[in-house]
């Protein structure tokens, strides 16, 4: 499915969580198909919040793909909020079930 001929970027409920994962629906440029990815929000920016630095989508074959790329954004899930240094062991527990299950879907 290919986004609408204008860009769009849709901003979960309540706003994005800073330093935070998420499963998002994407897509680069009006030709590019809607697809998922995983996307890390980094800083957020301005009086809206917007993700700016270090926010970049993974997956696909040109991962990781700045968020200024974004023509059609729309998230899906929040997958891991506030991404801190806690043990690679604590962060896996804390994963959400979608994300598991995304993880199932790619391998």
């Amino acid at each position: 499915m290919l986004p609408g001929k204008e860009k769009e970027i849709i901003v979960p409920e309540g706003g994005w969580e800073r330093k935070s994962y998420y499963l998002v629906e994407v897509s680069y440029r009006s030709t590019n198909p809607i697809h998922r990815a995983i996307f890390y929000t980094g800083f957020l920016n301005g009086p809206n919040g917007e993700p700016c630095n270090y926010a970049e989508f993974w997956g696909g074959y040109d991962s990781p793909v700045p968020y200024s790329r974004a023509y059609y954004l729309k998230p899906i899930s929040l997958l891991v909020a506030e991404w801190d240094m806690k043990s690679e062991a604590t962060q896996a527990y804390e994963m959400s079930e979608e994300w598991q299950n995304y993880l199932k879907e790619v391998e």
